[in-house]
């Protein structure tokens, strides 16, 4: 039977752990993509019969993140997922302080985790068909 995937960013700690927690349903995939890995999630997912994987993955570097999510798909049986979900929960808060005395830097890495990232992790979702429109592809 077809499983609804849902993909949780920064589920290791703080709202992102909580929020794991609740998702972890039998015939759901809940995949927590984190800078670390949580270390009981695992053994409180097979308690409850769920499916879970956790990647340890910086989304400072959303390709990287993008294209393992890609291949990751692409190696998952056709209909295995009959819908997906994407939580954006990780972030990056640069000091608050007007635009003119903000760090570059810091706003491109709060852009890049915040805006960046959860627009790449939704493109391996969407293919073209034919007549050029989108369609989710699970």
């Amino acid at each position: 039977m077809p499983q609804h995937l849902t993909i949780l960013t920064g589920a290791s700690r703080g709202m992102g752990l909580a929020m794991a927690r609740q998702m972890l349903r039998p015939g759901h995939t809940l995949l927590c993509i984190s800078r670390t890995a949580h270390a009981t999630l695992p053994q409180e997912a097979a308690t409850l019969g769920c499916t879970l994987e956790q990647w340890d993955q910086d989304l400072a570097q959303p390709e990287q993140a993008a294209e393992r999510l890609r291949a990751w798909l692409q190696r998952a049986p056709v209909g295995l997922f009959a819908s997906a979900t994407l939580i954006n929960n990780a972030g990056v808060i640069p000091p608050i302080a007007p635009l003119s005395a903000s760090v570059p830097a810091d706003l491109a890495m709060a852009l890049r985790v915040g805006l960046e990232a959860p627009m790449l992790l939704c493109a391996p979702f969407w293919v073209p068909p034919r007549t050029g429109a989108f369609r989710a592809r699970c």
